[in-house]
C-alpha cells in the first residue's frame, strides 16, 4: 500500500510525480492499494474524520478520513507500507499497521525546510519534527532519491534506519522527444528553476550578473513566487502539466537550477533527457548525476561568477555543446519510470524477504 498525497490533475510538483507514476507502474503488474488523506481543498470537519471515498473511479485509489485511515489500517494487513512522501497524517501507520513493513521516500528534510520558515508557529513546526523523528527513525527502510539527501539524512538524524538511493524516473514524452537544437549563436535561450523567495533573490542578483557582462540570452524563470525583478530583462511562466512542461523544456538551450541543497530535481533529470546542458550545484542531489564538463556542468553555488562563465563560453563557442547534450541523454536514458519501480519492488522483496510475488 503506497500512502501519501495523491494529485488527480498532471499539475504535479516532484514528490506527486514520484508517488503517482510508481503507482501506476506498480498497480499494472501487483496488488498495490494508494490511500490518501481530505488534506487540502475546503473538506468539512465530517469528511477529515469519517470520510471515505474512491478518486476517478479507482476502487484502489481511496481518500480517507483519519479515522477511516486507522480502520482501514486494521482491518486489511498489508505486506508493504509505503509512505511516498512527508504527510503528517501518515504516523498513523506506525501505530495502526500490524506487522507490516513501513517505508518511507524522504524528498527533502522537513526539519532544515522549518529552520528558514520564521513566521511558521512553533508548534506546528513541533508536529513536524516528531512526525519526521518517526519517520526516520522507525521505519523499517527509507529510500532517498540522491546520495546528497542520504548524507543530510545523517546530519539531522544520526539514528535513522537504513536508507538506500533510488533515483526518480522521466517521464516517456521527455525520453523520446527532440529536444531543440543547442545554439551556440545569440541569443542563448536560458530556463531558470524557481524555488522559495530567499533563493530567488539570490537568483535574480546571478540574472543581473549575467546581463552586466552584455551577453546576449533570452531568460526565463519557471516556479518563481511574486517577486520585483525591476529592470531585469526576464520572462516568467508557470509549470504546468506535462505536456506543456515538456514544450517549455523544448523551448531552452540551458537549465540552470543553482541551489545549495536541492535534495533532488526532476525537473534537471528531464532537462538532461531532452539534451539539454544542465547547470547544478556540487552539492546539490542532481550533481550525482552530472559529470562536469562532460554531460553538464557541477558548479560550486557559493562562486557567482562561474554560471555567467559558462554561459559566455557556450555563447562563444568554446564548450563542445553537441557532446555535451549527447552525452546528457545518454546518461540519463536508462532512468525510465519502469526501472525506478523495478528498484522499489526489489527493495519491497528483500525487506519482506518474500518470494517474488505473482503478478496480478
Amino acid at each position: 500500500m503506497l500512502l501519501g498525497g495523491y494529485n488527480e490533475t498532471e499539475s504535479l510538483s516532484g514528490p506527486e510525480k514520484y508517488a503517482k507514476r510508481l503507482f501506476t507502474i506498480l498497480e499494472g503488474k501487483y496488488q498495490v492499494t494508494f490511500l490518501t488523506y481530505f488534506e487540502s481543498g475546503n473538506y468539512s470537519l465530517f469528511k477529515k474524520l469519517f470520510g471515505s471515498e474512491n478518486i476517478q473511479g479507482k476502487q484502489n485509489v481511496i481518500r480517507l478520513g483519519i479515522f477511516m485511515l486507522i480502520i482501514h489500517l486494521l482491518c486489511n494487513k498489508y505486506h508493504i507500507v509505503h509512505i511516498t512522501s512527508f504527510s503528517r497524517f501518515a504516523y498513523i501507520a506506525y501505530f495502526f499497521s500490524g506487522h507490516s513493513k513501513i517505508v518511507y521516500t524522504a524528498h527533502g528534510l522537513v526539519k532544515k525546510e522549518d529552520a528558514v520558515k520564521l513566521d511558521a508557529p512553533y508548534f506546528y513546526k513541533l508536529k513536524n519534527r516528531i512526525a519526521e523523528k518517526t519517520f526516520f527513525n522507525k521505519s523499517d527502510f527509507v529510500v532517498t532519491l540522491s546520495p546528497y539527501l542520504k548524507d543530510e539524512i545523517q546530519q539531522y538524524y544520526p539514528y535513522s534506519v537504513e536508507s538506500h538511493t533510488i533515483f526518480p524516473g522521466i517521464d516517456e514524452m521527455f525520453l523520446h522527444a527532440q529536444g531543440a537544437t543547442i545554439k551556440r549563436n545569440n541569443p542563448l535561450r536560458v530556463l531558470f528553476l524557481g524555488g522559495f523567495a530567499e533563493r530567488e533573490k539570490a537568483a535574480y542578483s546571478l540574472i543581473e550578473d549575467i546581463q552586466a557582462r552584455q551577453l546576449e540570452t533570452k531568460i526565463t524563470c519557471i516556479g518563481f513566487s511574486e517577486y520585483d525583478s525591476g529592470n531585469l530583462d526576464v520572462s516568467h511562466v508557470n509549470k504546468s502539466d506535462s505536456a506543456g512542461w515538456l514544450e517549455v523544456l523544448s523551448s531552452c538551450d540551458v537549465f540552470i537550477s543553482p541551489y545549495q541543497g536541492e535534495t533532488f530535481s526532476i525537473a534537471s533529470l528531464e532537462a538532461m533527457a531532452l539534451g539539454k546542458i544542465v547547470i547544478a550545484a556540487i552539492h546539490s542531489g542532481v550533481a550525482a548525476l552530472i559529470k562536469n564538463e562532460v554531460n553538464g556542468f557541477a558548479i560550486d553555488a557559493h562562486s557567482q561568477s562561474q554560471i555567467p562563465d559558462i554561459l559566455e563560453s557556450i555563447i562563444n563557442g568554446a564548450v563542445a555543446v553537441d557532446d555535451l547534450s549527447k552525452n546528457a541523454v545518454l546518461s540519463v536514458k536508462h532512468l525510465t519510470w519502469e526501472y525506478a519501480s523495478e528498484k522499489h519492488y526489489q527493495a519491497y522483496i528483500d525487506l519482506y524477504n518474500l518470494p517474488k510475488a505473482r503478478a496480478v
